[in-house]
């Protein structure tokens, strides 16, 4: 019983972490297509918001993240291999740059 319970817990958090990257990489998707115009909102935060369902703060992250591994793809690749989490992706996305992606990457 416990075994389940806790096998149940490492699926579901395996899950929730690829969910994770899927979206990064749909709202990459929706911001370069700009489908958000599309449905009627003016950015991708509303779109985000509103027709995602997100809530404000995680719209916020999941924006800027998705924003800056398009600049910096070696950090998709961290996050996708589990070696950053998006939170501390975050946290770096405002200094992180193509020339010292090496330096932001490895503190986080």
């Amino acid at each position: 019983m416990i075994e389940q319970i806790h096998q149940n817990a490492l699926t579901i958090s395996k899950n929730f972490k690829r969910s994770e990257i899927d979206l990064i990489e749909a709202l990459e998707e929706v911001d370069r297509n700009r489908v958000y115009l599309h449905y009627g909102y003016n950015s991708l935060f509303k779109y985000t918001t509103d027709a995602l369902g997100l809530s404000e703060e995680v719209a916020y992250i999941f924006i800027n993240v998705s924003r800056k591994v398009r600049q910096v793809p070696a950090l998709k690749e961290e996050i996708k291999a589990g070696q950053i989490t998006v939170s501390k992706a975050k946290k770096i996305s405002s200094v992180l740059t193509a020339e010292n992606q090496s330096y932001w990457i490895n503190l986080a």
